[in-house]
């Protein structure tokens, strides 16, 4: 498939070296990756770059939206998971959930399986795997909604963007009103 614009070595290098880097960076600790903090910083900084290196006529209207999304996805999460939270990291390095949210949802869960009547049911089953994976399923989630906050980013500053070059039009193409008493071509 040929490429309408031809990239360059130097811009490819460009690109693959940071990419090289954020590699090694991760080697061993790849598990960083899933604190969703992390997860949306590594995912903007590599949305930035590759609009820097390619830059795509899509992005081209949503790029600063997105990076906005993504920086207020970052501080979110950040609050939600360590501002806060009587678990912390700790908690997180155990296995458990590392916010208040988390908490309360598994303790919520906790008692909920545990006032069942019937504790080898598939209700009882179906809480027991969701209090297993009760971390995993939290991070995810807030990937997701992180994820969803950078595309609600880049969404407003493409209809923003739009909004504006629409009433710039307008006030380009106004017709000034005409005197009464001056002629006027019919």
């Amino acid at each position: 498939m040929r490429s309408s614009s031809k990239i360059s070595i130097g811009k490819m290098m460009c690109l693959i070296v940071p990419l090289a880097l954020e590699l090694v960076l991760f080697q061993e600790v790849w598990w960083i990756v899933a604190v969703p903090p992390v997860t949306i910083v590594a995912l903007a900084l590599n949305l930035g770059l590759f609009f820097v290196i390619v830059r795509p006529a899509g992005l081209e209207t949503r790029i600063t939206g997105m990076l906005l999304g993504a920086i207020a996805a970052f501080f979110a999460m950040t609050r939600y998971l360590f501002v806060g939270s009587r678990v912390g990291w700790a908690s997180f390095s155990r296995g458990r959930s590392a916010s208040i949210g988390g908490a309360i949802a598994h303790d919520a869960l906790v008692s909920w399986a545990s006032s069942l009547p019937d504790q080898e049911g598939t209700t009882a089953l179906i809480a027991h795997f969701l209090l297993k994976h009760m971390i995993v399923i939290e991070f995810v989630s807030l990937d997701l909604i992180g994820a969803a906050m950078m595309w609600a980013g880049g969404w407003l500053e493409n209809r923003c963007r739009s909004a504006r070059a629409q009433t710039a039009a307008r006030k380009r193409t106004a017709i000034s009103v005409l005197d009464d008493r001056t002629f006027t071509p019919s």
